[in-house]
C-alpha cells in the first residue's frame, strides 16, 4: 500500500478554507482519482507535542492505493486541474508532498 502525504504548513501567513477543502477539493479528489484511490482521510494538527504549542502542519491528508503506478496513472493526467488550479481556492501556499510505503495498517 501507498500512502501519499499531502501536508499543509502551519505558517504564520498561511491561510486555508478548511470549509472549501473538506467540502469541495476532496469530493474532487474522490471523482477522479476513483477506483484507484482506495481511502482517503484527513486531518487537521493541534500541537507539537507540547504545552501551549501549534502543530508543524495545519492539514495533513493521506491517500492510499495499491501502488506507485496505480497512483500515478490515476493522478498524472489530472495534476493540473485537482492540484494546481483548485489550490488557490483554498490554500495561499502549496503543500508539501511526500510518498510513503504503508508498512501497518
Amino acid at each position: 500500500m501507498i500512502v501519499i502525504n499531502v501536508l499543509y504548513r502551519n505558517t504564520p501567513t498561511v491561510e486555508f478554507n478548511t470549509d472549501y477543502y473538506l467540502k469541495s477539493h476532496i469530493p474532487l479528489a474522490r471523482k477522479l482519482l476513483e477506483p484507484a484511490l482506495k481511502s482517503i482521510s484527513v486531518s487537521k494538527g493541534i500541537s507539537d507535542g507540547t504545552a501551549d504549542s501549534k502543530a508543524e502542519f495545519l492539514v495533513h491528508t493521506q491517500l492510499h492505493f495499491d501502488s506507485l503506478e496505480s497512483f500515478h496513472q490515476a493522478f498524472n493526467p489530472h495534476v493540473d486541474e485537482m492540484l494546481w488550479a483548485d489550490l488557490v481556492n483554498y490554500s495561499n501556499e502549496p503543500p508539501v508532498l511526500q510518498i510513503s510505503e504503508a508498512l501497518v495498517t
